[in-house]
């Protein structure tokens, strides 16, 4: 296993964690476990083709977190981890490969 497919299977523990988390309200936890995941990926996910408005859906998960709305800022921080992950196995398929998810890159 080479070091992108650890970071792959890493981040999807993580989103795991996190889906665990948010169905359990354990707010901080999921928050730690987001924002670990964001910093691992870094800047892994972008490509010369990538249009990426992921940080400003940073901006406004902070705008929920500071509103009460942990829920909103959960589900924004983690569809943006999820969201770059796509981006990253998208960049890493060899080329001609089909991509395996039909969501919308952001």
């Amino acid at each position: 296993m080479n070091s992108s497919d650890r970071l792959i299977k890493e981040i999807e523990a993580i989103l795991e964690i996190a889906d665990q988390g948010i169905s359990r309200e354990q707010w901080d936890l999921v928050r730690l476990q987001l924002d670990r995941g964001i910093a691992l990926i870094g800047d892994q996910y972008v490509s010369p083709d990538t249009i990426d408005s992921s940080d400003m859906m940073l901006v406004l998960s902070d705008i929920e977190a500071g509103a009460g709305k942990a829920l909103g800022a959960a589900k924004l921080r983690r569809t943006v981890l999820s969201s770059r992950l796509e981006q990253l196995q998208h960049k890493l398929q060899a080329p001609g490969t089909p991509p395996t998810s039909s969501a919308p890159l952001h």
